[in-house]
């Protein structure tokens, strides 16, 4: 059974330039809907970019420190965090699809466009 949470991701700039890959954050709030501490597993939530996973944001996501929230969210409370990954989801200039999936609940895609 999915969590009763909701899922945001966060990227932005929504179009950047390569130039511009330093300025890019790339993040996530997941808020506790129910009416119960959980655990939103987020070391397990995945970043698909073009409906591909994106390997990268595992590794970030595991390799940061985390409060307490990250494994026990309680009612009413929000958990999130942010990364510049730009250089890491974008390989070329283009368009991109990207949904975050925490728990089996997926964000609303959020589109980046990235110009030469």
């Amino acid at each position: 059974m999915k969590p009763a949470i909701t899922v945001e991701l966060v990227a932005t700039p929504a179009t950047l330039s390569a130039a511009q890959f330093d300025d890019f954050m790339i993040g996530f709030t997941v808020h506790n809907v129910g009416q119960q501490v959980i655990d939103p597993e987020l070391n397990l939530s995945e970043l698909r970019v073009n409906g591909a996973p994106s390997h990268d944001w595992g590794m970030a996501v595991m390799n940061s420190g985390h409060e307490a929230k990250w494994k026990a969210l309680p009612p009413g409370e929000s958990v999130g965090g942010h990364w510049p990954l730009a250089h890491e989801l974008f390989p070329r200039p283009g368009d991109y699809e990207l949904v975050l999936i925490v728990a089996g609940v997926s964000s609303p895609e959020v589109a980046v466009h990235v110009t030469p």
